[in-house]
């Protein structure tokens, strides 16, 4: 087992004169701890809209997930040596309403880092088995 610990710090009053500053401002220097290499990190204004993007972008992701705007879409999966297809890989899309379909790349790691990948992998669950039953039926 490793345990990491990662720290965000910030000062009053240059960092703010409120404890609700104080805090925002210092959780937003752990954020960026823990997405660096950085153990511990103390506040900085830049960090503020970054911290401030990343919010907004998990709020987005949750939205997607309330309004399902997630799309499962398949590939084939090919031997480059032999050029035969070995079987499909599935790739979970978003569909984002300004920006089309966002890759797997740029957003699942926020889905993990989140919880929300559970959501997302429960209700994936669920169109599986709706899409499952509606092939029985067309036999």
């Amino acid at each position: 087992m490793r345990l990491t610990i990662k720290g965000g710090a910030s000062v009053f009053p240059t960092d703010g004169e409120s404890g609700g500053a104080l805090l925002t401002n210092a959780e937003a220097a752990l954020k960026k701890a823990k997405v660096s290499l950085e153990t511990w990190l103390f506040y900085a204004p830049h960090l503020n809209a970054a911290f401030a993007n990343r919010v907004a972008f998990e709020n987005a992701l949750a939205r997607a997930l309330d309004a399902r705007a997630f799309r499962p879409l398949s590939q084939p999966k090919v031997d480059c040596r032999t050029g035969r297809t070995r079987g499909p890989e599935a790739l979970l899309y978003w569909e984002d309403p300004g920006k089309g379909l966002v890759p797997p790349g740029r957003f699942i790691h926020v889905l993990e880092e989140t919880g929300l990948i559970l959501n997302v992998g429960s209700w994936l669950m669920g169109q599986a088995m709706e899409n499952l039953r509606y092939l029985n039926k067309r036999g």
